[in-house]
């Protein structure tokens, strides 16, 4: 099933609030001609010991090659990486 192509931002706070911050994502990768469905998050802390508001998180969506060519790898909207 991997690797994956991820379009995503970071995200320091509550895991419950990332909703918004993945909207905003979805609205650029719209705006540059991307459709993507398919949400993806990597979350590196565990809640039970870190506050939520020092939790960090990559969250975004799984975007194809093709969409990746379309993509300006500089933009400030969003980062590209592979997940593997």
């Amino acid at each position: 099933m991997s690797p994956y192509i991820m379009a995503y931002t970071t995200f320091t706070g509550d895991y419950q609030n990332v909703g918004p911050v993945m909207n905003t994502l979805y609205d650029a990768l719209s705006g540059a001609g991307v459709t993507s469905n398919t949400g993806i998050g990597i979350y590196y802390d565990d809640p039970a010991a870190i506050s939520g508001a020092a939790l960090r998180s990559d969250v975004g969506s799984v975007i194809s090659q093709e969409d990746f060519a379309k993509l300006n790898k500089k933009s400030s909207d969003y980062k590209l990486k592979v997940v593997e």
